[in-house]
């Protein structure tokens, strides 16, 4: 298997050295005279054998060496000459690496400091931490993979010489999304977050200067970013951008976000009263999934304008209520848990 970089073998005869070395003297020189060293090396060696492989209780200890924690399976086989006699079925096994000591000392210079938070944050953002020869000292969380919550553990171990957590943790946090700002609200204590962004060429991003890190690297038309202990502002922005991928960290594990437009709003529509037909503008500020539905005044649905993604932009939407009765009806949009809404009359 690729996961596995060597196998050794040791041959341990622990329990027959002794009988086999006794039984093996006696017979040497029982059987055997002066011609022996000219006439029976051959004889000597081919019954030697064949006593030792019947009789010997031996058995092999392998020692394998992994090339990446996780599960893998290796077979043995029994070679002779150059044929395997057998091959074993699939062995499971899973590489761990316990002796790996979890410091943080990304550089390698024999401590922990603000310079290996950068080094770590620069090989998350670039997706190379697994290159370093230390490398699993590098996971501070031991889950045998690199993101913000390795930088945020190893900052509050630098910090507060502790690695054992806050007691003021946040467990939900809001993800604000305004026309050129992105900003964190949460109930507690947010260690850090991690996004990645896709965008177009023209896409300019500028990162809060208010927190203990942020740093960010493009490739193409995609972003991955990092802000370390924010207060509220991540990053402003110029053009539009679609969230691939978040995550949100307290001072040790990942918790609940939701995202919030702040600018996605329905227009006021025209005509109202109508008759039959009437329009809004919906104003979506990051591309995502929507739904426009209109309601009865029972909160039942009676027509959908609109379902499924759509891309950052400002929709023109009609509903034409031919068929429908006269009266109040309400006109809802919701994105990410968020909703707008409006009040229309039916009037025939």
């Amino acid at each position: 298997d690729a996961n596995i970089a060597s196998i050794s073998v040791d041959d341990h005869d622990d329990d027959h050295d002794d009988d086999h070395d006794d039984d093996h003297d006696d017979d040497h020189d029982d059987d055997h005279d002066d011609d022996h060293d000219d006439d029976h090396d051959d004889d000597h060696d081919d019954d030697h054998d064949d006593d030792h492989d019947d009789d010997h209780d031996s058995h092999n200890v392998f020692e394998i060496t992994g090339n990446t924690i996780g599960f893998t399976t290796f077979s043995i086989s029994i070679m002779h000459d150059g044929h395997a006699d057998y091959t074993s079925m699939p062995i499971p096994l899973t590489i761990t690496n316990e002796s790996c000591n979890v410091t943080g000392d990304v550089n390698g210079d024999g401590g922990s400091n603000v310079l290996d938070v950068i080094a770590l944050v620069d090989c998350v953002l670039n997706n190379s931490c697994g290159e370093y020869e230390n490398a699993c000292s590098l996971d501070m969380n031991s889950d045998g993979g690199f993101n913000i919550i390795d930088v945020v553990t190893l900052v509050d171990c630098i910090m507060s010489n502790s690695c054992s957590g806050r007691i003021d943790d946040a467990f939900t946090s809001n993800l604000l999304l305004d026309e050129n700002l992105v900003s964190i609200t949460s109930d507690g204590y947010i260690g850090g977050v991690q996004m990645t962004i896709s965008h177009n060429s023209d896409f300019v991003i500028k990162m809060t200067d208010f927190s203990y890190l942020a740093d960010y690297v493009t490739k193409d038309n995609q972003t991955t970013l990092m802000i370390i202990k924010p207060v509220k502002e991540l990053f402003s922005y110029e053009g539009e951008f679609e969230i691939v991928d978040l995550m949100v960290v307290n001072s040790q594990n990942e918790i609940a976000v939701n995202v919030i437009a702040s600018s996605f709003t329905i227009s006021d529509a025209y005509p109202n009263p109508f008759n039959p037909t009437t329009s809004v503008n919906l104003t979506v500020p990051f591309s995502t999934n929507v739904d426009v539905n209109v309601y009865n005044v029972a909160g039942q649905i009676v027509s959908s304008l609109a379902s499924g993604y759509m891309d950052a932009d400002t929709y023109h939407l009609t509903w034409d209520a031919d068929g429908m009765t006269s009266g109040v009806y309400f006109i809802q949009a919701t994105l990410n848990g968020t909703t707008s809404s409006q009040k229309v009359m039916l009037i025939k």
